[in-house]
């Protein structure tokens, strides 16, 4: 196949050979890679002790928080965007195809990378918002209802917790689901194709959940062992999660370089997983111009 020709494999997708595959190959070139992680882990160091900062100034100025507090999350979608496009060339196309240090200027493949990265997530969010709203309202009615008949009083604070977390439960299914089905076409943007989402959805068809779980499932997993690491972190410098990691000096460069890092070393198991699920279910193969073209 020629000019990242493309053909349907109707196959049952293999989940755990991606996995490992996606773990090997990040750690037998863990030069290349390391090489690519160091742009962003020193960008995501430095916007996380600049949120720090800002979070600490914007607890005096309200109305400036609340207008500006969404944005603080852009530069971190752009950040791991030049390291998702890097890495998903070196894996689909050769550790050629991107400089030394990853992508080499921001461009219009990063730019519709970026902002389909966000679409995805917001279209997934929305979504799960709805939905996690009809399950606590079922959930709250059915409680109420099962105490009505014992005679027992109203919801407490305690019966509403015994709803949130189901429902959170609940509803991280139909996210991952979404965001895995829908990220296949991110590596296609990554390598220059110019891919159409009701194409690439049609990829994962007869192998949608174990996309879920490939695509969708592991970030969430991640998420949660990032979360218990921050939470350490916190515990450990003598914070709280109320009053969040609100270091300052040698300690926030310290704290801040280590989460950096441990966040995108496995952002970049991730998109190796999200790159040979796409290889796989797609059967795509780079051209002849792609393989032997020189560094970017």
């Amino acid at each position: 196949m020629t000019e990242g020709e493309v053909s349907q494999l109707r196959k049952p997708l293999s989940m755990w050979p991606i996995v490992r595959e996606a773990y090997l190959r990040t750690w037998t070139h863990r030069q290349h890679f390391g090489r690519l992680l160091i742009v962003p882990v020193i960008l995501g160091t430095l916007l996380s002790i600049a949120n720090t900062y800002w979070f600490s100034i914007a607890e005096t100025s309200s109305t400036l928080f609340n207008v500006v507090d969404w944005l603080i999350f852009l530069p971190h979608y752009m950040i791991f965007t030049l390291l998702a496009v890097s890495c998903h060339r070196s894996i689909l196309i050769g550790e050629h195809s991107v400089s030394r240090f990853g992508v080499p200027a921001w461009s219009w493949r990063e730019t519709r990378f970026c902002f389909l990265l966000l679409a995805i997530h917001v279209a997934a969010w929305i979504i799960v918002f709805f939905l996690a709203v009809l399950f606590g309202i079922a959930g709250g009615l059915a409680l109420s209802t099962a105490k009505g008949i014992m005679g027992q009083s109203m919801l407490t604070p305690d019966d509403a917790r015994l709803i949130i977390y189901p429902t959170m439960a609940l509803a991280a299914v139909p996210f991952a689901y979404i965001v895995g089905r829908s990220s296949l076409i991110l590596p296609g943007i990554a390598v220059d194709l110019q891919p159409q989402m009701k194409l690439v959805w049609s990829y994962s068809e007869g192998n949608g959940w174990r996309v879920t779980v490939l695509v969708g499932g592991v970030p969430l997993v991640v998420t949660a062992l990032y979360g218990l690491f921050t939470f350490t972190l916190v515990k450990l410098t003598g914070g709280s999660i109320e009053e969040g990691m609100d270091w300052r000096g040698a300690s926030s460069i310290l704290t801040s370089g280590v989460q950096a890092v441990l966040y995108y070393v496995l952002a970049t198991v991730e998109v190796a997983i999200l790159s040979l699920t796409f290889k796989e279910l797609s059967g795509w193969q780079p051209s002849e111009a792609q393989v032997g073209q020189g560094k970017e």
